[in-house]
């Protein structure tokens, strides 16, 4: 998503963000088993071995394509968001927002941790005047719920038109309200280096017939200024 660096808030031109990304490595070949292969596992050694497997896989997030119905309920409202992004329609990125909404971009100038929070104005404002089209792509979003609490974590790249602009994570809390899930805050980063592995696979999206088609209302509807922040 874009950045303004001048003011610390989000801008509308993704090609002027910074990135950022740190690859992740996992254990080499010779570390995967050290242990002497006429060695012995004890019964309680190997029963707790499997009480760790289970534990583990209880952690582990399950594939989008297997969300529950209230799940799929969260991804509705962060689908219409892009939805809204992509056909510039003002109207409907507001309505999944919380009128207390708030958007934080965590990153890192002159070499020390950064954090911009802002409201939802400014960038509703800009995409009703986007002139290109504002195409954000997920990729494995993960859900979370607790009574009322919502939370979705995913990769993203962002492409301004056709041209790729840059990649990142982001992080939503959802709130359920009177009317329906919305979004309360959205936390995200973003970078140019280490976006090829997300760029050469397809990326999430619902499937056919389980959108509801939100709250939609006339396209750009809170006007047509690229001012302001906004969530690029």
């Amino acid at each position: 998503m874009r950045w303004n660096h001048s003011r610390g808030e989000r801008a509308v031109h993704p090609v002027h963000c910074d990135r950022r990304g740190t690859p992740c490595y996992g254990p080499s070949s010779e570390e995967v088993d050290m242990r002497p292969r006429n060695a012995k596992i004890s019964p309680a050694a190997f029963g707790a071995m499997l009480l760790a497997s289970a534990i583990w896989a209880g952690f582990a997030a399950p594939p989008a394509s297997a969300q529950t119905p209230e799940e799929r309920e969260v991804l509705e409202v962060v689908e219409r968001l892009f939805d809204g992004m992509r056909t510039a329609d003002s109207a409907l990125v507001r309505s999944v927002f919380h009128p207390e909404a708030r958007l934080i971009r965590a990153g890192v100038r002159s070499g020390q941790p950064a954090v911009s929070v802002s409201g939802i104005d400014g960038f509703v404002l800009a995409v009703g005047g986007a002139t290109d089209t504002w195409d954000e792509r997920l990729f494995d979003p993960v859900v979370r719920i607790e009574g009322t609490l919502a939370s979705v974590w995913t990769e993203y790249t962002f492409h301004q038109g056709a041209q790729f602009s840059h990649c990142g994570v982001d992080s939503f809390q959802l709130v359920r309200t009177a009317e329906g899930w919305k979004i309360i805050s959205l936390a995200d980063t973003m970078r140019r280096e280490g976006c090829e592995p997300l760029l050469s696979r397809e990326p999430w999206t619902l499937p056919a017939g389980e959108s509801d088609g939100g709250e939609a209302g006339p396209s750009g509807g809170d006007g047509a200024a690229r001012s302001g922040s906004g969530l690029m």
